[in-house]
C-alpha cells in the first residue's frame, strides 16, 4: 500500500518540523531545562516533547507564541538573476553526477574556493560572474 506509507511519512515530517519549531522557541525564549520541563507538563501533561501528540505540539506552540515567540520563515535563495542561475548551474552539476550533493553547505563552500566570500549574498556581480563561468566550465568539462 504505498499510499499508507507516504500518508505516514507526512505526518512523520510535519511531526518533525513541529518538534523543530518547539526546539527554536525553547532557545529563542531563554527558556532552561527546568522551566522547558515545567510548561510542558503544565500544557501538555508530558516530561518530553517526544511524547506530544498533534494536539499537544499544537497547543504548546500556541502557549510559546503567547509568551512572545515569533517563527521565522527560512529564506531560501536571493532571487537576483545571477545568484539563480549559479543554483541552476549547480543542480545541473549534481544531475550529471559531479556533485553529490547540490546542498547550500556545499556551494557556499564552492564560492568560498572561487571567491574569498563565505556566502553568495555577499558577492559583487563580478565575483558571481566569476562563478557562473567556473561552473559553466565545469560542466563542460564533464
Amino acid at each position: 500500500m504505498p499510499g499508507k506509507n507516504k500518508q505516514r511519512t507526512d505526518s512523520q515530517r510535519m511531526r518533525n518540523a513541529e518538534l523543530g519549531k518547539i526546539h527554536i522557541a525553547v532557545k529563542d525564549l531563554c527558556l532552561d531545562r527546568d522551566t522547558y520541563e515545567d510548561i510542558l507538563w503544565t500544557v501538555a501533561r508530558v516530561r518530553s516533547a517526544a511524547d506530544l501528540d498533534s494536539q499537544g505540539r499544537f497547543k504548546l506552540l500556541a502557549h510559546f507564541r503567547a509568551l512572545g515567540w515569533k517563527a521565522t520563515e527560512k529564506k531560501k535563495h536571493n532571487n537576483d538573476a545571477k545568484t539563480s542561475k549559479i543554483w541552476s548551474l549547480w543542480y545541473q552539476l549534481k544531475d550529471r553526477g559531479l556533485i553529490a550533493s547540490p546542498t547550500a553547505k556545499a556551494l557556499r563552500t564552492e564560492v568560498h574556493n572561487l571567491t574569498g566570500c563565505s556566502d553568495l549574498k555577499f558577492c559583487t556581480e563580478a565575483q558571481k560572474s566569476h562563478v557562473i563561468e567556473c561552473l559553466k566550465k565545469w560542466l563542460d568539462r564533464a
